[in-house]
């Protein structure tokens, strides 16, 4: 089989994968002053392409995959993208960065479609602060998302879905 490597012959078996530019924050050190508006849907790779190419990726050694994006769970369907790519025979990893505005209403379709790990960013546990940083009083929702996936972490019986 071949395999992807750098350089200096490290194999490379991680991906990255953008799946919008959608954020439903405002944090100040991610929009710049000025910013006019996000990429257009359709000049977004559909959820089949999406696939062709992780695919393809995976055939070269890559093992695992991170779903991310300014906000991945602001992609219409992810559920259905994470399936797909949790199909994928040789795929060992499948997770999703997030900063857990949304994670409540998804943390379970997310489980139930293969997303093993979550990685949420977060700036602050003072809710003034986060305020400040993000343009939004989104701690609570953030809480919640995190409260979601501890939930599905505790139904499974040895889990690697950490929050």
């Amino acid at each position: 089989m071949n395999t992807l490597q750098d350089r200096f012959g490290r194999s490379i078996d991680y991906l990255r994968l953008s799946v919008t530019d959608r954020c439903d924050l405002r944090c100040s050190y991610c929009i710049p002053k000025g910013f006019k508006d996000f990429e257009e849907p359709e000049h977004w790779l559909t959820f089949e392409e999406i696939t062709r190419v992780v695919a393809a990726f995976v055939r070269l050694g890559t093992r695992r995959v991170r779903l991310t994006g300014w906000r991945a769970l602001l992609r219409r369907n992810l559920p259905q993208l994470a399936a797909s790519l949790a199909a994928l025979p040789g795929l060992q990893d499948l997770s999703l960065s997030t900063n857990a505005t949304q994670l409540a209403r998804h943390a379970e379709s997310l489980h139930a479609a293969g997303v093993n790990r979550v990685n949420v960013s977060l700036d602050s546990l003072r809710r003034e602060c986060v305020n400040s940083i993000t343009g939004h009083d989104s701690l609570p929702q953030v809480m919640a998302g995190l409260q979601a996936a501890k939930r599905r972490a505790s139904l499974r019986s040895r889990s690697i879905w950490s929050p």
